[in-house]
Parts: C-alpha cells; sequence; structure tokens
C-alpha cells in the first residue's frame, strides 16, 4: 500500500473518530485514484481523495463540481 494511501485511511481514521461516517471506499489496482467519501456528524457529505489528477471527488461523477483539497 502507498504511503499515500496510508495518509488518506490515517486521516479518514480521524474523521471518523470525530463523528464522521464512511460512505463509500473508491479504488483498486486498475484505478488511477483512491478516495473515501464520508457524511459528516451535521449531514454534509466530503471526500478525502487522492488522485493522479486534480478535480471533483471520484465517486461523486455527475454531481455537481465542487473544489478539492489535496491530503
Amino acid at each position: 500500500m502507498s504511503v499515500r494511501v496510508q495518509r488518506v485511511n490515517a486521516k479518514v481514521e480521524r474523521l471518523t473518530s470525530a463523528g464522521a461516517t464512511v460512505l463509500r471506499t473508491l479504488g483498486g489496482p486498475d484505478l488511477d485514484h483512491f478516495a473515501v467519501g464520508l457524511l459528516d456528524p451535521e449531514g454534509n457529505e466530503f471526500c478525502v481523495a487522492l488522485s493522479h489528477k486534480r478535480g471533483p471527488c471520484p465517486w461523486r461523477e455527475g454531481m455537481p463540481n465542487r473544489p478539492t483539497r489535496p491530503v
């Protein structure tokens, strides 16, 4: 597992311990990204992702574009 994926997983662990809920994990050897979609305690969706390209969270394809911050 790459160091970057480990960083995403560590961030997700911190967020879930603070009350976030994991909705979906998307990644695999045939994909160029790894993303975890979460829900905060107030019901807002957000994504922790790593990708070889910048853009919207990969699991939200077809949904409105939202800015992302690199991990």
